[in-house]
């Protein structure tokens, strides 16, 4: 080995130990040259530690970036079904309406809630898909209602339900 200023070598080991920075940026602050400087890092008793120190540093950088890749396409994917994951939100609020045994808000009687998932066309109610309030209409109602020929009484009964299913704003 060639022989290098104690004070040099005292900044080298300084920058490489103590400021973990690279063998060759720790030689390039201590003048001096690069093979010079790694025979000097290698024969220090801190060596060892000091590389095992590094290699684990290193595994945490590369799970803390691939953390960090993961958490980004999370918030892609996130931001790419935001629109979907709205619909299916609304449709689950629908589905638990439908499927518990509760029933639908005080506002809306059950009649009208009926009589609005319905549109009269050419003899008979038609199920819509969706409501005006956009809330998708119960898949268990019949998705065709008949409306029955009778007599006089009947009738009249029968084209003042009509006549509510074309007029929502009038009332039976």
């Amino acid at each position: 080995m060639r022989k290098v200023a104690e004070t040099k070598i005292k900044a080298l080991y300084k920058f490489y130990f103590e400021n973990h920075e690279t063998a060759k940026k720790s030689a390039e602050k201590a003048q001096i040259s690069y093979p010079t400087a790694l025979k000097y890092i290698k024969a220090d008793p801190r060596y060892p530690f000091e590389k095992i120190w590094r290699q684990n540093q290193a595994k945490l950088r590369r799970r803390e970036q691939w953390r960090n890749y993961k958490r980004k396409v999370r918030q892609q994917t996130r931001e790419q079904f935001d629109e979907s994951y709205e619909i299916v939100k609304k449709e689950h609020v629908q589905a638990v309406i439908e499927l518990s045994c509760h029933k639908l808000p005080s506002t809306i009687s059950t009649y009208e809630f009926i009589k609005s998932a319905y549109v009269y066309e050419r003899g008979k109610f038609i199920k819509k898909e969706v409501l005006e309030t956009g809330t998708l209409v119960p898949y268990d109602l019949p998705k065709t209602i008949y409306v029955p020929k009778y007599s006089e009484g009947i009738k009249r009964k029968r084209n003042t339900i009509i006549n509510a299913a074309n007029n929502p704003t009038e009332t039976l």
